[in-house]
């Protein structure tokens, strides 16, 4: 005998009803995530040209020209607020990494980093930006064919590792003067009778995870 329920239903009937009403929202819930994630992207991509349209008015208003412009440096004047990173629920979007570089025909390029979201080097006039997930730097990692390399840096102090990690150059240089009450603008300007400059190859992966942004 088939059990019904109080509208006549027989037991398989109402259990096929309910894996396709699952099935609905289930559809329904991906499309909302999907269009969900390509907003980040199409938020991260808008913050990358504006962070590249404040670096001109920066360098004009304090008369910088350097052909590397960092977030830090116009968040440090308070040029500009950092970018709060819209792909987590927290936290502001790289300084360190996140800056415009500017080639000798006048070229510039974009580099932005919120979280382990990753616009590379991108021609600052394209209408088709690229966005990457990235893991965190490592000092080994399995596929080298597939991993960008860069060269971080620490450095020693009384014979000690100053930093719990080694990081960017330009953060190097930002922590240098902020613990010893410096004020240097490059690397060769540490004192090495006091300080000794280590650096280590690390490793991260790179996958394209949105463009025609």
């Amino acid at each position: 005998m088939k059990m019904k329920n109080n509208r006549g239903l027989v037991l398989p009937e109402l259990m096929a009803i309910i894996a396709f009403i699952a099935i609905i929202f289930g559809v329904v819930a991906y499309i909302s995530f999907q269009k969900g994630d390509k907003r980040k992207f199409e938020v991260f991509a808008q913050n990358a040209r504006d962070f590249a349209t404040k670096v001109s008015t920066y360098r004009d208003e304090y008369s910088r020209y350097d052909n590397e412009v960092y977030l830090e440096d116009i968040v440090e004047v308070n040029h500009i607020k950092p970018y709060v990173n819209p792909f987590s629920g927290g936290g502001n979007c790289n300084l360190y990494e996140s800056k415009i570089t500017i080639k000798t025909n006048g070229e510039r390029y974009v580099t932005f980093r919120c979280g382990n979201y990753l616009i590379d080097s991108q021609l600052v006039s394209s209408n088709n930006y690229r966005v990457y997930k990235v893991s965190e730097w490592k000092e080994k990692i399995d596929n080298l064919e597939e991993a960008q390399s860069v060269k971080l840096y620490n450095y020693e102090k009384d014979g000690e590792v100053v930093l719990d990690s080694y990081v960017v150059l330009k953060e190097l240089i930002t922590v240098y003067n902020e613990k010893e009450n410096a004020n240097i603008k490059k690397i060769d300007d540490i004192d090495l009778e006091k300080y000794n400059v280590i650096t280590k190859t690390f490793y991260r992966t790179k996958k394209l995870v949105g463009e025609n942004l």
